[in-house]
């Protein structure tokens, strides 16, 4: 059994499952290595703005699980997606709802401690306030960081080239 089938039937049995996390896809509020999740199912309807797990399905057939929060809820015709971005992100995904293992409850963090932890509690619940009040905060923010998350990736892709010329003049 996959580590995704054996998080869908954890949750099925248990009524949640514990994951590890991994990435800095959710940061500042999840980091990689140093929280894990609790995830639990999903009744009915997700809503913007919750944090869900679902599986991504790679190029070579197989499958990992992501983390990343629901920004929106595109309905067509024929089927409705449902539009997820990492909040370290600038790039979302489009999930269907059969790809969605479940609904992020708490935040537990497993390991170390960074003044830098948005929440520094060990564990929280989305349904804590300081949490609430982060997610509000993030929400209004995000015209502001999709602007730094741009200007961040050029200063990424000129550093790269500036270092390949300088590498090439090297030799």
């Amino acid at each position: 059994m996959d580590y995704v089938a054996s998080r869908r039937l954890m949750i099925e049995q248990n009524g949640f499952a514990l994951s590890k996390t991994f990435g800095s896809s959710m940061r500042p509020l999840i980091w990689g290595g140093q929280h894990c999740v609790a995830v639990v199912q999903l009744d009915g309807e997700p809503r913007v703005g919750d944090i869900l797990m679902f599986v991504q399905r790679l190029p070579d057939g197989s499958e990992r699980n992501i983390v990343h929060r629901l920004v929106d809820i595109k309905e067509n015709y024929l089927q409705r997606l449902y539009i997820t971005r990492g909040d370290n992100c600038l790039g979302c995904e489009q999930v269907e709802r059969d790809e969605i293992i479940g609904l992020v409850a708490e935040v537990h963090r497993t390991s170390g401690f960074r003044p830098w932890h948005i929440i520094p509690r060990k564990q929280f619940s989305m349904t804590d306030q300081s949490y609430i009040i982060y997610s509000q905060i993030w929400a209004r923010t995000w015209p502001v960081r999709q602007f730094y998350y741009r200007l961040r990736a050029k200063v990424q892709a000129i550093r790269a080239r500036l270092t390949s010329i300088i590498k090439g003049k090297e030799r």
